[in-house]
């Protein structure tokens, strides 16, 4: 092979890595762009799982006060729920999760969605600040559904899908919220007022969405199921 062919190989074996490299470094972005997008849908749609059955459990509350259940009489009772919230099967047409009462099935959050597996917590203890009537008292405590700790990213969906806002990028901050007290017979033992300061104003007025417990950094998706 004469001295110029030689060269002339040579560059073009340096041609073909320089693609070949450019090449792997486009399909890596992609894939990596793909795993974004699917990380991204699947967020979407255990925010929306999260929020459909928020707005199930409301609706089934509703019927049954339009059929004269009291507010102090509802019963979350379920099979596998806490005993806090009373026996299953006690005052069947008075439970959410009874065939007999709101015929409606109880079913867990995906632990996808959670930092750590949880039931649903359904409490009167705190209230929404401009939902219902707010003045600080356990007459004012709405029945809210609470869901967490969440996946932030799970967290901020759920806000972006219901037109509330991140500030810089974060869920609202809710201060001292009460997510254990269960509700059982009407008690109502008051703890917090959410969104009724800066860090939480961004949830002021609106019936469900998702926050920061600035107690433990947790995140908790709400539903208010009967305001007050």
């Amino acid at each position: 092979m004469r001295h110029g062919e030689s060269g002339n190989v040579l560059y073009y074996i340096m041609i073909a890595v320089v693609l070949l490299g450019a090449l792997t470094l486009a399909v890596s972005q992609g894939g990596r762009g793909s795993v974004q997008s699917l990380t991204s849908d699947r967020q979407r749609l255990l925010a929306t799982d999260i929020m459909g059955f928020g707005d199930a459990v409301s609706k089934t509350v509703s019927q049954l006060r339009l059929r004269g259940v009291a507010f102090e009489q509802l019963s979350f009772a379920a099979d596998g729920l806490p005993g806090g919230y009373g026996a299953y099967g006690a005052a069947p047409e008075n439970e959410i999760f009874n065939p007999a009462g709101g015929g409606l099935s109880y079913k867990p959050p995906s632990s996808e969605a959670m930092i750590s597996a949880a039931d649903y917590v359904f409490t009167a203890a705190n209230e929404i600040d401009q939902v219902g009537t707010t003045c600080g008292a356990n007459a004012c405590a709405d029945l809210i559904m609470l869901g967490g700790p969440l996946q932030e990213g799970v967290c901020l969906t759920i806000n972006t899908l219901l037109d509330i806002g991140n500030p810089s990028g974060h869920p609202p901050v809710a201060q001292a919220v009460d997510h254990t007290a269960l509700f059982a017979a009407g008690a109502t033992p008051y703890a917090e007022t959410i969104g009724n300061d800066s860090g939480s104003a961004a949830i002021r007025g609106r019936m469900s969405g998702c926050f920061e417990d600035d107690s433990s950094g947790d995140f908790y998706f709400y539903q208010v199921l009967q305001p007050r």
